[in-house]
């Protein structure tokens, strides 16, 4: 049952008892004992047994022919591993558990030197037998062997035939270009658009050039693939609608065309249509398409959808 007096709440956090850490309850009394410290301190301190051959998960003892890392099962009790003495008597003899392996870059199952006839201990023998690669290693058979260099002379063939193809095809790009497209007024024109040192002149003969080449045509027709024409149209013209009803309430002097006051509504209406419009790539008008096309400019209606919404901010 709950205390509600709280009479065993202890002292107050404000009080000096608060602070007193020898009015804690069981503040002397000692929960370990210095045995049991000891043989922990020894198991964090004992060195980490190398990997074996042998399972020390079995307590069955194994013959000495299973290599260097085996371990004698009375050495594995002495050290206490299977037994209730691993944090008493068995820490003393921590020196038990540390393994010596083989070396770690040693195969698992080592070759014996040396063939029939002569001793492990022969030397002569030992280095007379060159070591040799097995087909498992290696992997190659008779048809990699009979295959190998004609793929790869089809391969270099096929990478040097595209080369070619490569440089055949920027030649004649280039020659076509200057024998071919670039001659008489177009010519003439580009070197004026090149010699340019304002950016003013630069935008007179890029036009003109643009003139020339047709590219006004491109820039009247609204319809494109690579960006949502009836979107900017319809939202282009809600923007320009919506402004001239501003503007002519603003010239009324505050008054709507019927006499009454002015309402907010046009400018609310202007302000939802500019935050929905103002996003990255907006239906496509920031497609790097519509800017390659011509010298100097894009499509007219992407110009006036951009400068209408630019005449809202000024």
């Amino acid at each position: 049952m709950a205390d509600l007096r709280h009479s065993t709440d202890g002292p107050s956090p404000l009080s000096p008892e608060g602070y007193d850490a020898s009015l804690l309850p069981d503040f002397d009394r000692e929960f370990l004992s210095e045995a049991h410290l000891q043989a922990f301190a020894n198991a964090l301190s004992a060195p980490d047994p190398s990997p074996s051959t042998d399972d020390l998960f079995s307590p069955t003892p194994r013959s000495p022919s299973h290599g260097r890392g085996s371990i004698d099962s009375q050495a594995r009790r002495r050290s206490g591993v299977f037994g209730p003495g691993a944090y008493g008597e068995g820490a003393k003899s921590r020196e038990s558990l540390f393994i010596t392996a083989q070396n770690d870059w040693a195969p698992v199952h080592p070759t014996k030197l040396g063939g029939k006839g002569k001793r492990r201990g022969d030397k002569k023998g030992i280095r007379g037998k060159k070591a040799r690669r097995s087909k498992d290693e290696t992997r190659e058979g008779y048809l990699y062997t009979l295959l190998k260099w004609p793929l790869l002379g089809v391969v270099s063939a096929w990478v040097a035939g595209l080369g070619i193809s490569y440089l055949l095809t920027r030649l004649y790009i280039w020659l076509y270009e200057h024998f071919v497209a670039w001659r008489g007024k177009r010519k003439r024109l580009r070197r004026k658009l090149q010699s340019t040192t304002n950016y003013a002149d630069w935008v007179a003969a890029a036009k003109e050039l643009d003139t020339f080449l047709g590219n006004d045509k491109w820039k009247k027709e609204d319809e494109y693939a690579y960006y949502d024409h009836k979107t900017v149209r319809k939202v282009f013209d809600q923007i320009r609608k919506c402004r001239r009803r501003i503007e002519e309430e603003e010239r009324n002097g505050g008054a709507n065309a019927n006499g009454s006051a002015a309402t907010t509504k046009p400018i609310e209406d202007l302000k939802a249509l500019i935050e929905a419009c103002v996003k990255n790539n907006f239906v496509g008008v920031e497609n790097s398409r519509l800017y390659s096309q011509t010298y100097y400019g894009t499509k007219h209606l992407v110009q006036d959808f951009i400068d209408e919404g630019m005449n809202f901010y000024l």
